[in-house]
């Protein structure tokens, strides 16, 4: 019994995998795919004309990804500038502000609720938006470095240091690979620079390093707000990518996104 599901298991991994043997790498991949999606090699198959290409069977890798719908992303955009603005504009001058009137130091503790109530919310729709696009790279037979319930890792200290850019930035990789056009999502370095540090700053409470130098804070609550909005961004470009519809969306296909400089930090990163 055993032995015959792991030869079925084996089996299926190969049917899923099955079809093209990439010329450039040597992976296999579905052969329904335009390329291969772990290196971008062009599929035998895949034409420069989207409807003979269509007709041959090649799939839209986006229909995958079409998964939270695209009012998702604007609330999650309005999400993320709200809560930088917040951070910005109440924590930074909550620390430059002395001897406050009771009135206003009323007002900034109700903000500072509200500020972090959108903030568990927003940090809830990334993990979920990370897990089940992580999760649908199945649904192109794409081989996956982790599990998707690890984009809850998010919510871990120490652990969220690794696992979340480390998961966006593969699901970037592997569907810009498969050509998917328009998928600006450059903003993966950004917001990780940014929020590498914001988690730093979060991580530290206790150091007295905040306390002996008051403008490290300050500095640190901008790069915080800042993050937020790049993670806003960096989602917002994502769902334009994967909703796009039009006749100038091939044209990503092109030079700018092809380019061999870029192809190879990619290569790096498997």
């Amino acid at each position: 019994m055993v032995v015959s599901r792991r030869v079925s298991r084996n089996r299926s991994t190969r049917e899923n995998a099955s079809g093209n043997g990439c010329r450039h790498c040597g992976s296999s991949y579905w052969d329904r795919l335009p390329a291969c999606p772990y290196c971008g090699t062009t599929n035998r198959q895949q034409s420069s004309d989207p409807l003979e290409s269509s007709s041959a069977g090649i799939v839209d890798p986006r229909n995958s990804m079409k998964l939270c719908g695209t009012n998702f992303y604007y609330i999650f955009l309005a999400l993320s500038l709200f809560i930088g603005a917040i951070i910005v504009f109440h924590d930074v001058v909550e620390n430059i502000m002395v001897d406050v009137d009771p009135g206003i130091q009323k007002f900034q503790e109700n903000t500072r609720q509200v500020a972090w109530v959108a903030i568990f919310i927003q940090q809830i729709m990334f993990c979920y938006w990370l897990m089940v696009h992580y999760n649908a790279l199945a649904m192109l037979h794409i081989r996956k470095r982790f599990t998707g319930l690890l984009a809850w890792a998010n919510f871990i200290p120490y652990l969220n240091f690794y696992f979340p850019q480390a998961m966006v930035q593969e699901l970037e990789d592997r569907l810009y690979y498969v050509k998917v056009p328009r998928l600006n999502i450059r903003f993966v370095p950004v917001w990780w620079f940014f929020q590498s540090i914001a988690f730093f700053y979060l991580c530290t409470p206790f150091f007295s390093f905040w306390t002996d130098y008051p403008w490290t804070t300050i500095v640190a609550e901008c790069i915080w707000g800042v993050a937020f909005i790049c993670q806003g961004i960096m989602l917002f470009n994502f769902g334009n990518a994967i909703y796009t519809v039009g006749g100038t969306r091939h044209r990503s296909y092109g030079s700018d996104r092809s380019s061999d400089s870029a192809d190879a930090r990619r290569r790096h990163r498997r």
